[in-house]
This record gives structure tokens, sequence and C-alpha cells, in this order.
């Protein structure tokens, strides 16, 4: 039997699961989707879920300029119960990051509208870019304690961001075998691939 972490960039399942069921996921969707991860032969050490609470301060609107709270948001108390429901699950470890508010974008809909019928610009017709910071950092430290004190033989890695690939060299060279899982994202660089031992085909179902 090989020993395996299961390391899950979150915020990508949560977009490749919503993109194929229409819904978000809930925890336990994390939970049965890892388990169709593994093969007859290996044994779970632990997943590492890796994901950002929701964003939490008061942002300038682009238009009134007025101040918006975006601790108060739906999304923002929906998140906090799905990462706390994460943290609870069994044989998972939750790996918290930060959002970083990186301006405003108008919406495609309204990019559309506007080309056809222009108007003046409302601040409901912007909406904000938020960027992930301090997942990759916490990915690539879990993994260098996974390899050095040699706890697991494999890695199981969701993810498609080319940024990983340090992180995969590096497990290689320390005797880990590398299992990549990128959910059929049409995206992915080639060049990912080349770094990993194993390009396991998995699906959402």
């Amino acid at each position: 039997m090989k020993k395996v972490a299961i390391l899950i960039d979150g915020g990508f399942f949560s977009y490749k699961y919503k993109d194929k069921k229409g819904t978000h996921a809930r925890a336990t969707d994390v939970e049965a989707f890892t388990k169709t991860c593994l093969k007859p032969d290996e044994e779970l050490f632990r997943i590492f879920y890796y994901d950002c609470p929701y964003y939490e301060k008061t942002l300038k609107l682009p238009v009134s300029k007025t101040n918006e709270d975006y601790s108060n948001k739906p999304k923002t108390n929906a998140v906090k119960i799905f990462l706390s429901e994460i943290a609870k699950l069994d044989h998972f470890a939750l790996r918290k990051g930060v959002l970083s508010f990186d301006g405003w974008t108008i919406k495609k809909s309204v990019q559309e509208s506007i080309a056809v019928t222009p108007r003046t610009l409302l601040d409901s017709d912007f909406e904000p870019i938020f960027k992930q910071k301090e997942v990759d950092i916490k990915i690539g430290l879990d993994v260098a304690w996974l390899a050095l004190n040699k706890i697991v033989d494999r890695i199981i890695l969701i993810a498609c961001d080319s940024d990983f690939i340090p992180v995969l060299k590096f497990a290689r060279r320390e005797g880990l075998q590398t299992i990549l899982v990128t959910l059929n994202h049409t995206h992915i660089k080639n060049n990912m691939q080349d770094h990993c031992d194993e390009f396991r085909l998995v699906e959402i179902t």
C-alpha cells in the first residue's frame, strides 16, 4: 500500500464543481470527491484543503464612491459555514489564505448591452476582482513537510496552476510520487504534466 496525501486548491475545485453541477459544492461533496481520487493500492494519510474566507472589508463603490461593507454579504456567511464544515471532516486539514481586492471590472453582460445601447454606468454594473493570496505558499510548505519527513509515498494535487510546477519538482526530487488531477480543465499548460509521475483522470460526478 502507498500512503497518500491529497492537496486541493479549493478555489479551483469550487469553480470546476459549480461549472459542472450548476451549484456550489458542500463539504460533503468535497469529501465524496476525494474518495474517487484514490486507487485500491493507496491508503489515505490526510486531505489538505486550501481556500480563502470571503472578503470582509469595506470597499468604495466605483461610481457613487459610497462605502459598502462586504462583511455583511450573504456570500461571506456562506463561505464561513462551508469552511467550518470542511475543517470538521475526518482526516481534513483546512489551510486558509486571504482574498486581495484588485479593483473593479464591468460585468460581461453589461459590456455587451452597452455596446448596443450606450448609457451611464451604475455601481451595479461592476463586480470586484478578488485574487487568492497565500494559498500557493501554504501548499508548498505542506509538500515540503510531507516530503522532507517522509510522511507519505505519494501526493495527489488537485489544481491546474503552473505556479505549482516548482512544488511538483521539489516533491519528486525528495522521492515522492506526484499525481496531478486537473478535472479536465482545458487551459492547463502542457509543461505542468511534465513534472508529475501520473496524470490521473478524475471527474466530478
